[in-house]
């Protein structure tokens, strides 16, 4: 319970009760400022003195007053309240019963001791400046009226202001974050409330760019692609991808017989790479011989890929350096070759003698890291060059892993 006020004979009952009115003092302040008041400490006419103005009760009549020189300076009286200010710095939980009493008592217009929602409104709207719609005041309204009569009263008020959980404490809280965002953005955007003339050359050059560049995105694209389209004719891709399939695949499944030996499947030493030397490498890069139209012979690798000249076996040894031979240039070969001048399989038996001969010799022994067999083809129907090697790699224990037919260049 408060107590008697020396200022007035008029005392407070609970604070959750029918609220009192302003202190004698406060009345009589706000009657000398507002020329409103009068004895009694009721409104009074403006314009009559000694005339009583019973406050509107249908909301089209207080919205006329609302524009009045009253309404205006009551709201006025409103801000000035030290329970506003608090609010404003985000002080709810040093709101006292006083403070709110004071701000209960100047929106309690029509003194019916509770506030409907046109009065809460007026607080969020007006008094609290919180840029609320007629919509979130309803919401806060019903929040805020816990006993749902339509009405707030001051135990409702002082609890939606200052409970963490209340209706009005949290729609200013939520409106006072966004604030600050908003200040930290113009801030960082060194918007300071003033444009000038450089930072609006700025913004419009921004946003001119950005435009243009939304507007050419299709045109980018579209170039973009016909770009892509041209390297793609250019460069053959769908051609090039073509004849290394061919080729890859015509020297991984080529075998002496239907079982093999096949180099990814049976070469896992270097003794096994020997016999596919022997037995299925040889054939597959020299037994398909043919007489082209002026009765020169032509070796085929995959059908219609010519092989032109020879075959390399180049092979990297440990201290760095390489060995290579040509496998129809070697003695073997060439003696074999003018033993047999006619015979059709006179290239592959020439390349097996000089492979046979290479490994009676054992140039390929522990200190080889790599074996390279070489060779360039050419492709009428594609009309395209291509460097392929067959790529040997041998670990320090002599294995030999993954083995690749590789097309270096086209």
């Amino acid at each position: 319970m408060l107590q008697k006020s020396p200022m007035s004979p008029t005392h407070f009952s609970s604070p959750f009760g029918r609220r009192s009115k302003l202190y004698a003092s406060e009345a009589s302040m706000h009657g000398d400022e507002l020329g409103h008041v009068r004895s009694g400490g009721d409104p009074m006419s403006p314009t009559k003195s000694g005339t009583r103005v019973v406050w509107p009760s249908t909301d089209v009549e207080r919205s006329n007053i609302s524009r009045s020189a009253f309404y205006r300076d009551m709201l006025r009286i409103a801000k000035k309240l030290p329970v506003v200010e608090k609010i404003h710095n985000g002080g709810f939980d040093e709101i006292t019963l006083q403070d709110c009493d004071k701000l209960f008592e100047v929106l309690d217009v029509d003194k019916s001791g509770r506030l409907d929602e046109l009065e809460v409104s007026m607080l969020m709207k007006e008094v609290l400046n919180q840029g609320c719609t007629d919509e979130e005041v309803s919401t806060i309204f019903e929040q805020t009226d816990r006993v749902v009569d339509g009405k707030v009263s001051f135990a409702e008020l002082h609890k939606a202001l200052t409970d963490a959980a209340g209706a009005i404490r949290l729609s200013i809280e939520k409106n006072q974050q966004k604030a600050t965002v908003r200040q930290s953005h113009m801030e960082e955007q060194k918007l300071t409330g003033a444009m000038t003339r450089d930072l609006l050359k700025e913004k419009l050059e921004w946003r001119v760019s950005r435009d243009d560049a939304f507007k050419a995105l299709p045109f980018t694209l579209a170039y973009l692609v016909v770009f892509v389209g041209l390297v793609i004719v250019h460069l053959q891709i769908n051609r090039r991808n073509n004849v290394e399939r061919a080729i890859e695949s015509w020297v991984e499944n080529y075998g002496e017989q239907l079982v093999g030996p096949f180099i990814d499947e049976h070469v896992l030493d270097i003794a096994q790479l020997w016999d596919w030397l022997l037995r299925s490498g040889a054939g597959a890069f020299f037994a398909t011989c043919a007489n082209n139209s002026r009765g020169l012979p032509y070796l085929y690798i995959s059908s219609t890929n010519v092989l032109i000249g020879d075959v390399r076996l180049r092979q990297e040894r440990e201290d760095g350096s390489e060995l290579s031979s040509w496998l129809l240039m070697t003695e073997p070969a060439s003696q074999y070759l003018r033993a047999h001048p006619y015979s059709i399989d006179r290239y592959m038996q020439a390349a097996k003698a000089s492979v046979l001969g290479m490994k009676e010799d054992a140039i390929i022994d522990d200190s080889t890291t790599e074996v390279h067999l070489e060779f360039i083809t050419y492709s009428p129907r594609a009309r395209m060059f291509s460097m392929s090697e067959v790529h040997v790699p041998i670990d320090a224990s002599g294995h030999v892993y993954p083995r690749r037919v590789v097309c270096i260049d086209h």
